[in-house]
Protein backbone atom coordinates (compact mmCIF):
# COMPACT_ATOMS: atom_id res chain seq x y z
CA UNK A 1 0.00 0.00 0.00
CA UNK A 2 1.50 3.61 -1.01
CA UNK A 3 1.26 6.36 0.43
CA UNK A 4 -1.45 9.00 -0.06
CA UNK A 5 -0.93 11.73 -2.32
CA UNK A 6 -1.25 14.41 -0.06
CA UNK A 7 0.89 13.22 2.81
CA UNK A 8 3.59 12.66 -0.15
CA UNK A 9 3.69 16.21 -0.71
CA UNK A 10 3.50 17.69 2.40
CA UNK A 11 6.78 15.80 3.39
CA UNK A 12 8.23 17.05 -0.05
CA UNK A 13 7.56 20.49 1.04
CA UNK A 14 8.75 19.81 4.66
CA UNK A 15 12.01 18.73 3.11
CA UNK A 16 12.21 21.59 0.55
CA UNK A 17 11.91 24.04 3.04
CA UNK A 18 14.19 22.56 5.58
CA UNK A 19 16.86 22.17 2.88
CA UNK A 20 16.38 25.53 1.29
CA UNK A 21 15.52 27.67 4.33
CA UNK A 22 18.60 28.37 6.60
CA UNK A 23 17.56 27.09 9.68
CA UNK A 24 16.52 28.88 12.62
CA UNK A 25 18.98 28.01 15.05
CA UNK A 26 21.58 29.08 12.33
CA UNK A 27 20.59 32.42 11.96
CA UNK A 28 22.53 35.58 12.93
CA UNK A 29 21.46 37.15 16.03
CA UNK A 30 23.32 40.22 17.73
CA UNK A 31 26.14 39.78 19.92
CA UNK A 32 25.09 40.44 23.67
CA UNK A 33 27.47 42.86 24.93
CA UNK A 34 27.97 45.95 27.17
CA UNK A 35 27.48 49.28 25.47
CA UNK A 36 27.36 53.05 27.06
CA UNK A 37 23.75 53.80 28.13
CA UNK A 38 22.01 56.98 29.50
CA UNK A 39 19.60 57.01 31.92
CA UNK A 40 16.15 57.80 31.39
CA UNK A 41 16.21 60.66 34.31
CA UNK A 42 18.81 62.20 36.51
CA UNK A 43 17.54 64.07 39.96
CA UNK A 44 20.32 65.91 41.94
CA UNK A 45 18.96 66.72 45.52
CA UNK A 46 21.95 69.13 47.42
CA UNK A 47 21.10 69.97 50.53
CA UNK A 48 23.26 73.04 51.82
CA UNK A 49 24.42 72.51 55.43
CA UNK A 50 26.84 74.45 58.07
CA UNK A 51 30.30 74.32 56.22
CA UNK A 52 29.42 72.05 53.27
CA UNK A 53 26.51 70.13 51.39
CA UNK A 54 24.53 67.04 51.31
CA UNK A 55 24.66 65.73 47.76
CA UNK A 56 22.16 63.19 46.39
CA UNK A 57 22.69 61.72 42.68
CA UNK A 58 19.71 59.31 41.62
CA UNK A 59 20.07 57.78 38.21
CA UNK A 60 16.99 55.95 36.88
CA UNK A 61 16.85 53.16 34.17
CA UNK A 62 14.27 51.78 32.19
CA UNK A 63 15.22 47.82 32.77
CA UNK A 64 17.75 46.22 34.93
CA UNK A 65 20.22 45.84 32.20
CA UNK A 66 22.29 48.61 33.29
CA UNK A 67 25.07 49.30 35.25
CA UNK A 68 27.01 52.56 37.08
CA UNK A 69 30.07 52.83 37.84
CA UNK A 70 30.75 55.87 40.22
CA UNK A 71 33.33 58.77 40.36
CA UNK A 72 34.41 60.52 43.44
CA UNK A 73 33.05 64.13 43.13
CA UNK A 74 35.43 66.60 42.16
CA UNK A 75 35.31 70.29 42.91
CA UNK A 76 36.70 72.71 39.80
CA UNK A 77 36.41 76.53 40.76
CA UNK A 78 32.44 76.87 41.42
CA UNK A 79 31.23 73.74 40.15
CA UNK A 80 31.24 70.21 41.77
CA UNK A 81 31.35 67.27 39.27
CA UNK A 82 29.90 64.00 39.50
CA UNK A 83 31.18 61.42 37.18
CA UNK A 84 29.16 58.67 36.15
CA UNK A 85 30.04 56.04 33.60
CA UNK A 86 26.62 54.19 32.54
CA UNK A 87 26.98 50.60 30.58
CA UNK A 88 23.52 48.78 29.02
CA UNK A 89 23.71 44.82 28.28
CA UNK A 90 21.81 44.32 24.97
CA UNK A 91 20.47 40.75 25.86
CA UNK A 92 17.73 40.30 27.56
CA UNK A 93 17.04 42.14 31.15
CA UNK A 94 13.99 42.42 33.73
CA UNK A 95 11.76 45.21 32.22
CA UNK A 96 11.61 47.04 35.45
CA UNK A 97 11.93 50.64 36.16
CA UNK A 98 15.24 50.51 38.48
CA UNK A 99 17.08 53.22 40.55
CA UNK A 100 20.74 53.86 41.83
CA UNK A 101 21.63 56.52 44.05
CA UNK A 102 24.99 57.63 45.46
CA UNK A 103 25.23 60.24 48.20
CA UNK A 104 28.25 62.44 49.14
CA UNK A 105 29.11 65.04 52.21
CA UNK A 106 31.36 67.73 50.81
CA UNK A 107 32.98 70.60 52.73
CA UNK A 108 33.01 73.90 51.10
CA UNK A 109 33.27 77.52 51.14
CA UNK A 110 30.78 79.80 51.45
CA UNK A 111 29.65 80.56 47.98
CA UNK A 112 27.20 79.65 44.99
CA UNK A 113 28.15 76.22 43.54
CA UNK A 114 26.79 73.96 39.85
CA UNK A 115 26.84 70.32 40.77
CA UNK A 116 27.17 68.89 37.35
CA UNK A 117 26.40 65.44 36.38
CA UNK A 118 28.62 63.90 33.20
CA UNK A 119 27.13 60.35 32.26
CA UNK A 120 30.26 59.07 29.77
CA UNK A 121 32.28 62.40 30.13
CA UNK A 122 28.86 64.05 28.44
CA UNK A 123 27.30 67.07 30.73
CA UNK A 124 24.04 65.56 31.51
CA UNK A 125 22.12 67.24 34.26
CA UNK A 126 23.06 70.32 36.58
CA UNK A 127 21.75 71.61 39.74
CA UNK A 128 22.61 75.43 41.35
CA UNK A 129 23.71 75.24 45.60
CA UNK A 130 24.50 77.94 47.62
CA UNK A 131 26.79 76.47 50.29
CA UNK A 132 26.17 78.78 54.06
CA UNK A 133 28.29 80.31 55.95
CA UNK A 134 30.66 77.50 58.26
CA UNK A 135 31.88 76.78 61.41
CA UNK A 136 35.15 79.04 61.19
CA UNK A 137 38.68 78.42 61.07
CA UNK A 138 38.14 77.09 65.14
CA UNK A 139 35.12 74.82 64.73
CA UNK A 140 33.17 76.84 66.80
CA UNK A 141 29.71 77.30 65.77
CA UNK A 142 27.76 80.77 66.90
CA UNK A 143 25.73 78.78 69.48
CA UNK A 144 28.83 77.14 70.88
CA UNK A 145 30.25 80.75 71.22
CA UNK A 146 27.05 82.26 72.87
CA UNK A 147 27.35 79.33 75.42
CA UNK A 148 30.52 79.95 76.51
CA UNK A 149 29.84 83.36 76.60
CA UNK A 150 27.03 82.70 79.06
CA UNK A 151 29.08 80.24 81.31
CA UNK A 152 31.64 83.03 81.71
CA UNK A 153 29.24 85.41 82.73
CA UNK A 154 27.79 83.30 85.30
CA UNK A 155 30.84 82.60 86.46
CA UNK A 156 32.25 85.67 86.88
CA UNK A 157 28.45 86.67 88.74
CA UNK A 158 28.87 83.86 90.68
CA UNK A 159 32.68 85.20 91.99
CA UNK A 160 31.60 89.18 92.11
CA UNK A 161 30.82 88.64 95.82
CA UNK A 162 33.76 86.72 96.92
CA UNK A 163 36.28 89.69 94.96
CA UNK A 164 34.20 92.39 96.91
CA UNK A 165 35.44 91.11 100.27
Amino acid sequence: MGMPKHVWVASLLLAAFFTLAPPLWAASSPTETWIEGQPLEIRIQAVPIEGGANITVTLVFSNAGYAAKWGEPRLEGDKIFVNVSVSRWTGPSAQVITEDSRSFTLTLEPGDYTVVVKVNGEEAASKPLTAPPGAGGNGMSTNTLLAAALVIVLFAVALFPLLKK
